[in-house]
């Protein structure tokens, strides 16, 4: 009796465990099949917003820039919908049998609200998609724009307009008067105004003058800061105080604000400085930043920038704003043609009714530099057709006042960007105003979101560089720094840009600053709060809904902020946060991330192995921090960034075998992931690699032979071994799979019994143009084997070479361009003969205190930048 119970019973159970599993299985397959659904809808919303975008940029319809508002509302709803059972995908192959049957209900919640949400939207995508040929009717534009011109050519344009970001175009009458105003010897610190309207060119002065040598020869330190409209009192006094190297721990930059401007006071008492402040805004602004300037020496002065007048009296009545001057009518089209054609006239085919279209747009910019270098950016990527250029012409007001027809020049502009641009160009209104974006800060970001997409042979990374150098080509994007291979290292925007870009991304919902916590309404957030203790670590709390944060003012932390409710999260950049604190273990569950970038963080204990989870990520940064980083690596097999942190334990057994895809990797020791197959590392463009023997350097050497896409290879040698002493050093990097490497860096750490020799000039790779030695021990003189290097252009020597003479032979080095000699404190003797470095143009020699002079050789380099 009892036996029929319990075998009735079971099968009750198991009929009912049937029907819960069927039940599962139908409402997975539905789910899966509208998700799959919701896909390809998504993809044709997306083809019908760039056609309406290109659209709304020539006719401004109202009711399409409201159906756009509507569709790009619908793609994220989609793209969250997507996400969500990505997530529930992934969860379930995470889990063994048994608790996939034991969250059975759970997954069943989250299937019926995944359900749910399609139910919810998918009318209104059917109602978006029978607008669609109301709104995207029409003929698209057949204007050439660069982004579909030669990369190549758009590289050199970019190079070249790089260079013009700089140009003193019509400013040296100004330069004078500043320069004039600086090394006069007052007795009491003076302020010194520059004062003009947006655009005018007063930072482009100011950045001129704090640079030349007249400044830097006559005042005993140097320092700038950006202020802007929400300034920091804190974060700008840091910024001074870092300009002219002084070096703060961590508890000391979490001092008060009193203590700080103390700190800067006391270290500028009894020197003759510089300091600019570059756009201040209101009297209160000067009023908060003034007490951390000393009378000083005789001779001390304060640069400030402004549009009001009246702030430059308040600051000191008696010192004479300097006013940039407006360009003159030759000036301005000298500008216009060097943005537009590269060259300070039209090429000579130039047809007459064009030359006469750009004259009478010029004539109207009135002088203001950022319109003209705006205005050519644009023209540039136009055809030289009369109807393209006279359709610039009708479609901007030149009715306006000087500064509303700069911001419609920027708007035209804004217009013509292909769709892909205009998100890449609206993502940098996330960062501070007058804030030095890193190149490889906002390419890692824009591959992420997915804004970038490769085409022909060239790679995600390169395709991102050519989208920063079209925005920078068209004016959008100003160019901070170039790195020695002239790629942008960094950037910034010009503060009516920035301002313009802010509006638009408000409008499209696209992302916003957050200065305050609150809620949004927009997937991507920059967070501009400065510390723990105004609560910037609730920010993710309040939004849930968020894709991208990115935490942009430096803060000392001590514990992270919370990430456990922004599950759709895909951008994560916590670079602007600094200080020891643990790893969040909730990270690991953000398994859509594609970017998490974490420099300058210490984690206090064992990064949590669910980091792992991370199977989308494409750029880790871990640099400039520590950390105990688990292996697990080897799962996130989308990796193209991957910076290690300085210092990591157990760093050697990481396995790195999976990672087909990455770019970069920096800061990675010689271990067993160097012996499995490089083919894995085929892709690898950077690689920094540390060695702490001699075995290991020759590791390295074997390793990099198979690298054939490496063109940049740096290299930190920690040697501290007392009982052998080594006369040469096996980098042997010449070889048919080196032929990329362009970029060699040389680090040294050895003990004092180490005799370094530097291999054959055959032996380096065939294409190397730049090199730095830094701390390698080098007894014997080195120029006589970098001298026949045939195409070195960059060379630095930075405290690596013992000896007392040096000789560089005529015909050495035929293409050097830059040549640094750094700490080389026992060189008394340099011998340079006649042909030696023709082209040389920049030549820095300091701290070689026994070195009495420049060679008579080297007496005529443009640059010689001397201090010894």
């Amino acid at each position: 009796m009892a036996e029929a119970l319990i075998s009735s019973f079971g099968s009750s159970v198991g009929k009912e465990l049937f029907k819960v599993f069927h039940q599962r299985i139908v409402l997975y397959c539905k789910v899966r099949r509208e998700v799959g659904e919701m896909k390809t809808l998504g993809e044709q919303l997306n083809v019908s917003l760039v056609k309406a975008d290109e659209l709304q940029a020539r006719d401004k319809d109202v009711n399409r820039r409201e159906w756009m508002l509507q569709v790009r509302d619908a793609v994220c709803e989609i793209e969250d919908i997507m996400d969500m059972f990505d997530l529930e995908e992934r969860l379930r192959k995470y889990h063994s049998f048994i608790l996939r049957c034991a969250f059975i209900p759970r997954r069943w919640a989250r299937l019926c609200r995944i359900s749910d949400k399609i139910l919810q939207i998918k009318p209104k995508i059917e109602g978006l998609i029978t607008q669609k040929e109301k709104h995207v009717a029409g003929k698209a534009s057949t204007s050439t724009s660069s982004s579909s011109l030669d990369p190549t050519r758009r590289f050199r344009r970019v190079l070249h307009n790089t260079k013009e970001n700089f140009a003193m175009v019509g400013m040296e009458r100004a330069k004078g008067t500043l320069i004039g105003e600086l090394v006069k010897d007052d007795v009491e610190r003076r302020v010194v105004p520059i004062v003009g309207m947006p655009g005018s060119g007063k930072t482009t002065l100011a950045k001129h003058v704090y640079i030349s040598d007249d400044t830097k020869g006559h005042f005993d330190c140097r320092t700038w800061a950006d202020v802007s409209q929400d300034y920091n009192v804190k974060g700008v006094l840091l910024r001074l105080l870092q300009n002219v190297g002084v070096v703060l721990s961590d508890e000391e930059r979490r001092m008060a604000e009193e203590e700080i401007m103390g700190k800067l006071n006391n270290f500028l008492e009894n020197k003759r400085y510089l300091v600019v402040l570059d756009d201040l805004w209101t009297q209160q602004a000067w009023d908060d930043f003034e007490k951390a300037f000393p009378n000083g020496k005789s001779g001390s002065k304060v640069i400030l920038t402004s549009r009001f007048e009246r702030l430059a009296a308040y600051a000191d009545p008696r010192s004479q704003p300097v006013v940039p001057e407006m360009l003159s009518e030759k000036e301005s089209w000298d500008l216009f043609c060097n943005r537009t054609f590269n060259n300070a006239d039209p090429p000579g085919d130039f047809p007459q009714d064009l030359k006469h279209c750009g004259e009478k747009m010029v004539k109207k910019c009135g002088g203001l530099p950022l319109a003209i270098v705006v205005l050519g950016g644009l023209l540039s990527t136009k055809r030289r057709l009369i109807h393209e250029w006279e359709s610039v012409l009708r479609n901007i007001n030149w009715k306006l006042g000087k500064e509303e027809r700069l911001h419609s020049i920027i708007d035209l502009s804004y217009d013509d960007l292909p769709y892909y641009l205009k998100s890449c160009f609206l993502y940098t209104s996330l960062f501070p105003e007058d804030f030095r974006i890193k190149g490889r800060r906002l390419i890692g970001v824009w591959i992420a979101e997915g804004y970038i997409s490769q085409e022909g042979e060239e790679t995600l990374h390169e395709a991102a560089e050519n989208a920063l150098m079209e925005l920078i080509s068209r004016g959008m994007v100003q160019v901070e720094e170039m790195d020695l291979l002239g790629r942008v290292k960094s950037c910034r925007l010009h503060d009516v840009l920035r301002d313009f870009s802010i509006v638009k991304a408000k409008e499209a919902c696209f992302g916003e600053v957050m200065s305050s916590i609150k809620k949004s309404l927009c997937p991507r957030l920059g967070v501009h709060i400065s510390s723990e203790r105004d609560g910037f670590g609730e920010v993710a709390a309040y939004n849930k809904h968020a894709r991208s944060i990115l935490f942009m003012h430096e803060s000392s932390i001590t514990k992270m902020p919370t990430f456990n409710k922004v599950k759709l999260l895909r951008v994560l950049d916590l670079e602007g946060l600094k200080g020891r604190c643990k790893f969040p273990k909730e990270i690991g569950n953000l398994i859509h991330l594609r970017y998490l970038g974490m420099r300058h963080i210490h984690v206090i204990g064992q990064i949590p192995c669910n980091i792992g989870n991370l199977q989308k990520l494409q750029t880790l940064d871990l640099s400039k921090g520590y950390a105990n980083m688990p292996d697990v690596l080897w799962k996130m097999e989308e990796l193209r960034i991957l910076c290690l942190p300085s210092i990591i334990r157990k760093q050697k057994q990481l396995r790195m075998d999976n990672l087909r895809n990455l770019h970069t990797l920096k800061g990675v020791e010689v271990g067993s992931w160097m012996k499995k197959n490089t083919s894995t590392f085929t892709n690898v463009v950077k690689l920094f690699v540390k060695a702490r023997s001699m075995a290991e350097l020759s590791e390295v050497v074997a390793f990099v032979d198979g690298l054939t896409s490496l063109q940049c290879l740096s290299i930190r040698c920690s040697f501290y071994d007392g009982k052998e002493i080594f006369s040469t050093v096996p980098l042997q990097f010449g070889g048919i799979n080196c032929q990329q490497l362009v970029k060699l860096k040389l680090y040294g750490y050895f003990s004092y019994n180490f005799n370094i020799a530097l291999p054959n000039p055959c032996e380096f790779p065939p294409n190397l143009t730049i090199l730095k030695l830094q701390s390698i021990v080098l007894e014997e003189d080195p120029m006589p084997t970098l001298e026949k290097l045939p195409n070195l252009t960059h060379l630095c020597v930075l405290n690596s070479y013992n000896g007392t003479s040096m000789v560089c032979k005529a015909q050495g080095f035929p293409q050097l361009q830059k040549l640094q000699l750094l700490f080389l404190v026992n060189l008394e003797e340099w011998i340079v003969e006649e042909g030696a470095a023709p082209h040389l143009h920049h030549l820095s020699i300091h701290y070689c205190m026994k070195l009495m002079e420049v060679p008579e050789a080297f007496r005529f380099v443009p640059i010689i930048d001397k201090y010894l």
